[in-house]
């Protein structure tokens, strides 16, 4: 869906006074509160929210309203994502609002009708977007400190407050004389514009953790070691002192196709590994234009033979976009991403098609598997019983679900869908939802075709490739 791209994501008077003092702070000169004040109180787990405007760091994740709670004096919730305001409204109706998703300590405009207890996010560290440039909205979830080690800390160029009891800005800008900086310190559970210049960060090192070949993916396993998931068909254990393979678990290179985006592509240990030893892989079989999905047992460090079990085979009709990770989710159910087939431009219509399981996300039940049942839907999946749709299908609309991964603290599961040519998005997967492949790409129409995008679940966050 487009993102609301300038002032009316503040909105009203009070909106319109916010911003045009924010484009001033931007542009270059010192920012001094509009009548002084002093930032609101603050007490151990929570901070104070005066009426009118407030920058805060958001106290959890969630939608808006799971944010919110049942704190009425809330009027509007607003996030800067790099490009543009998404932005929501209590009075909204649910399609004009952009912002849907918040993630616990990041920076948030707070409109409120009257003095509001926030919650203080969990402590750590603040989190500095890898590819910031130009002004950014930073949530502060570390202790508190000087604006001038914030700074540094976060390798910006200057930092822009908001004092709330005056409704103004302040700032700190090392280059300026000390008396024209009016932002001292930064407070945890503040929000805070950062500028951020690309060309002055310093260069990245790379160090070797893992000696494995072609890997796609790592699994936690023990507290020495991970297993590393490789292309060419080994699920192979490391240790994570030493960095190098200890032991083969799991070997399937005969039956692998590996090449291009062919390979075994993921690998998830049963909820009760420790217990059964069963292990699920996902991989592009070799010389049939299909993916299978597979259970093997393993019996302390190697695999049982003869113990596999076909859990799926889905054919491909292209050699990329196969897909896909494998998840079990906290409801003990098995989660898998398929792509659309391949080619280019879904040629064949599949993300639209919920008939078909390719460009889908599928849950299943594999907890009874055998030969003659190998899974079973479960009974809530949202498109059982409903004629023209594959049962197994959880959420749809995507273009190759690549990785994802739940919401430790929310049981929400992100996934990352690869774009084609101009945009990559993260999506939160809502039951039936329709991410919009290939009529959206990411939150664009794609190809720059006009379309109509509602109906479509909106991504959490895009990157276009002409950022790099």
């Amino acid at each position: 869906m487009r993102r609301i791209q300038t002032g009316p994501v503040l909105a009203a008077a009070a909106g319109a006074a916010v911003l045009m003092a924010l484009a001033v702070a931007l542009i270059g000169g010192a920012v001094t509160p509009w009548g002084g004040g002093s930032e609101a109180e603050a007490s151990g787990t929570s901070i104070q929210l005066v009426e009118h405007w407030n920058l805060v760091a958001a106290s959890r994740g969630g939608t808006p309203q799971q944010v919110v709670g049942v704190i009425a004096r809330v009027e509007s919730i607003h996030r800067w994502n790099g490009r543009a305001f998404e932005s929501w409204r209590r009075t909204a109706p649910d399609f004009a609002n952009t912002l849907t998703f918040i993630t616990v300590g990041e920076g948030l405009w707070v409109e409120v009708s009257g003095p509001v207890t926030w919650n203080l996010p969990p402590q750590g560290d603040t989190f500095r977007p890898l590819n910031a440039s130009g002004f950014q909205l930073i949530g502060w979830t570390d202790p508190d400190a000087s604006a001038a080690d914030a700074l540094v800390q976060l390798r910006a160029e200057k930092l822009i407050g908001w004092d709330e009891n005056a409704q103004g800005f302040n700032n700190f800008d090392p280059t300026l004389p000390g008396p024209l900086n009016s932002l001292a310190q930064v407070q945890r559970g503040r929000a805070y514009w950062a500028l951020f210049d690309l060309n002055t960060l310093p260069p990245i090192g790379l160090d070797l953790v893992f000696d494995a070949d072609a890997p796609v993916d790592v699994i936690p396993f023990d507290a020495d070691e991970v297993l590393i998931v490789e292309q060419e068909g080994l699920l192979r254990r490391f240790n994570m002192n030493t960095g190098m393979p200890t032991t083969t678990l799991i070997d399937i290179r005969n039956d692998t196709e590996f090449r291009g985006e062919n390979g075994l592509l993921s690998a998830a240990l049963d909820p009760a590994y420790g217990q059964n030893g069963l292990v699920y892989l996902y991989f592009s079989v070799a010389g049939q234009n299909r993916t299978r999905l597979l259970r093997i047992t393993t019996i302390g460090e190697t695999q049982v033979p003869g113990s596999e079990v076909t859990i799926l085979q889905i054919p491909q009709p292209f050699a990329n976009h196969n897909g896909g990770r494998l998840v079990f989710g906290p409801d003990g159910f098995l989660y898998l991403g398929i792509g659309d087939g391949g080619s280019d431009e879904d040629s064949d219509g599949h993300g639209q098609n919920r008939d078909t399981l390719l460009g889908s996300i599928i849950r299943i039940d594999v907890d009874r598997a055998s030969t003659q049942t190998p899974y079973v839907v479960p009974d809530d999946n949202p498109f059982v019983g409903v004629p023209g749709a594959a049962p197994e299908v959880f959420a749809y609309g995507f273009r190759n679900p690549w990785r994802m991964a739940f919401d430790e603290d929310t049981g929400q599961l992100w996934v990352g869908d690869v774009g084609e040519a101009a945009v990559e998005e993260i999506d939160v997967v809502v039951p039936g939802g329709n991410y919009g492949w290939n009529i959206l790409e990411g939150d664009e129409c794609f190809g720059g075709a006009n379309c109509n995008s509602a109906g479509f679940e909106a991504p959490i966050a895009t990157y276009s490739h002409d950022d790099g």
